[in-house]
């Protein structure tokens, strides 16, 4: 289970890194697409990141939202998944940054229903009624095809890659490098010299120390690159967030007791946390605080398309006896 969402990436912070993707970037269609996404008043792309993503057979992504932005609160003060939290909530939107993710297929092959992998996500809920939740919309990883959505606000995953073969042998914990060894072959590498499995593989291990687990041919890959991009009104908007995110004594920014306070008043509003203490929160354990604020405010679609719309592969880490059921049944392929 572990190893089909253990994709292979490259985060890039310097969007003029290759001169291929800086011409992409640049390019008036591309730009056209990104900024339909955008706010019809704030048309001013300010691109802060890109990526590189590769996935081997057998492999998704998780469905998630991308790391969201505000004015005051960013990855660079608070963990991902309280943003995230902020902006499931809506307590926060008046500090909400739109922005702009464009997905773009490099591999050469043409999408087949045997391939699958296509790109899901949905456009809003059917009603506020918790999972209730239109059908997805899905998008072929044609090759040089692009999809954009703001993936801040825009839940989204992928179908899993080539689902009939199973994707390759890597623990949690363990890491792994995906690796071009030429004339169109690759090969998936992990480093097991430690019994505890606590070093994870790198650029920089021992070729002696590590394991080849998988080989594949660049055919055999699915390829994306991802373009993010922030929305703002104009240039001088976006240089005044920017300097936010390097300076945390600019005007503006926001505290972490502000943030749990604000969760603190809709919590104690919907009888969660006690109503005449605003301030229990603060006193909370902070796992159980967190795990709160999961629950109430992160909801994600429960598929409508399968017979059972639970991960039943993560069963027998509750029950182990319903390993070998699973076993006998031929599903959760090698990952038990």
């Amino acid at each position: 289970m572990v190893s089909r969402l253990l994709s292979f990436g490259t985060y890039q912070f310097d969007l003029g890194a290759y001169s291929l993707t800086s011409k992409l970037f640049t390019d008036d269609k591309f730009v056209t697409l990104a900024k339909k996404v955008c706010p019809s008043d704030k048309q001013h792309l300010d691109p802060f990141q890109f990526n590189f993503i590769i996935q081997v057979p057998g492999q998704t992504v998780a469905t998630h939202v991308d790391g969201v932005y505000f004015w005051g609160a960013t990855r660079f003060q608070f963990p991902q998944w309280l943003l995230a939290a902020m902006k499931f909530s809506n307590l926060f939107r008046e500090s909400f940054i739109d922005q702009v993710q464009v997905v773009g297929y490099l591999h050469r092959w043409e999408p087949t229903e045997e391939r699958k992998g296509r790109f899901v996500y949905w456009n809003k809920k059917q009603t506020e009624e918790k999972n209730k939740w239109n059908t997805p919309l899905e998008v072929l990883p044609i090759p040089l095809a692009g999809s954009a959505v703001d993936g801040s606000k825009t839940i989204h995953t992928a179908r899993v890659y080539w689902p009939s073969r199973d994707p390759p042998p890597i623990r949690k914990g363990e890491g792994a490098v995906l690796t071009y060894r030429g004339d169109e072959r690759w090969s998936i590498d992990v480093d097991r010299s430690s019994e505890d499995g606590s070093e994870a593989a790198s650029s920089s291990s021992s070729p002696s120390t590590l394991t080849t687990v998988a080989n594949y041919t660049t055919d055999d890959l699915r390829i994306s690159i991802v373009y993010r991009a922030r929305c703002f009104t104009d240039e001088e908007e976006a240089s005044k967030f920017r300097r936010q995110i390097t300076d945390e004594k600019q005007e503006g920014m926001m505290t972490l007791e502000q943030i749990l306070l604000t969760f603190g008043s809709d919590l104690a509003r919907r009888g969660l946390v006690p109503n005449d203490a605003p301030d229990y929160i603060l006193s909370m354990d902070r796992l159980e605080l967190a795990i709160l604020i999961l629950d109430t405010y992160v909801q994600y679609p429960i598929s409508s398309s399968v017979w059972m719309p639970f991960n039943y592969c993560m069963a027998p880490r509750l029950y182990p006896w319903t390993r070998s059921v699973l076993k006998i049944l031929g599903l959760c392929g090698s990952g038990l």
